[in-house]
């Protein structure tokens, strides 16, 4: 059995760690996507059986039974409903995937610290205050990914070419989806109200309507297309990532192919026998 070296066991290690990270956002991602396409189908059908319910007629009592229910509890306050469930699936969706892109981040950062460079700061209270050298990296890593999160995608993706050569290269028509279903997101959140609240000349509070600042159709057109979106560039930057940066392709082939045994590498410090 070969000897498997400290580093190529590293990065066996971290290419598993990022694996998990990976398959446990996709999962989380499908998932949401999943419960989304029911409750569109659901309300799909009401209109549709609310038009016509000899279609309804033709399906079994038990499935009708269900599709009814679905469809009752999916539009149970008319189209708004529709809308408000979409935009609920579209933030999560845009959390799921910021998680991710700060989840890479951490571990490469984490992977190889030197990359934070010389000029990155150590308050003296977390010196103070931290019990070893590894959680004072840890906490300093953790900070920059946080800076990094109020930068945009496209500035984020830089940064992890630029640092640690990833080489991803997601296409202009992907970037900009992602750039208008970030942007509806921050609206969702943040510019919600119907009213805007102002000072007159004589210093009194003037409250005035407003419309509405995200019309149902920019929401259902986006939240339709943005979970395609996220999993072309997040399966992207998975290969990318593992393939250029933490480069364990050989290695995960050997172990996969019986010439290492995993064993070997649950330790860096470990090696496999002959």
């Amino acid at each position: 059995m070969a000897t498997l070296k400290t580093n190529e066991a590293r990065s066996y290690l971290g290419a598993r760690q990022y694996s998990e990270l990976y398959i446990g956002s996709l999962e989380r991602l499908l998932a949401l996507n999943h419960s989304s396409i029911h409750n569109e189908m659901a309300w799909v059908l009401h209109q549709q059986v609310r038009k016509r319910k000899d279609l309804l007629n033709r399906l079994p009592t038990k499935l009708q039974e269900y599709f009814l229910q679905s469809a009752k509890a999916a539009t149970s306050s008319s189209s708004q409903v529709r809308t408000i469930q979409a935009s609920s699936a579209l933030v999560f969706g845009c959390a799921i995937f910021d998680t991710f892109i700060a989840d890479t981040l951490t571990l490469l950062l984490l992977r190889f610290p030197e990359t934070m460079g010389r000029d990155s700061k150590v308050p003296f209270e977390m010196l103070l205050h931290s019990t070893s050298r590894e959680e004072v990296i840890a906490q300093v890593i953790q900070r920059r990914v946080r800076e990094l999160g109020f930068e945009s995608l496209a500035n984020q993706l830089e940064f992890l070419n630029r640092h640690f050569k990833a080489g991803i290269a997601l296409s202009k028509v992907t970037i900009d989806s992602l750039r208008r279903t970030f942007e509806l997101r921050n609206k969702l959140v943040h510019d919600q109200s119907s009213h805007d609240l102002k000072i007159g000349r004589r210093g009194q509070l003037v409250l005035k309507s407003r419309p509405r600042r995200v019309r149902a159709r920019e929401i259902m057109e986006i939240s339709g297309s943005a979970f395609d979106e996220f999993l072309t560039a997040m399966k992207h930057i998975y290969r990318q990532v593992a393939t250029n940066v933490l480069k364990a392709g050989d290695v995960i082939s050997a172990v996969d192919a019986g010439l290492v045994t995993p064993d070997a590498v649950s330790n860096p410090e470990l090696t496999a026998s002959r």
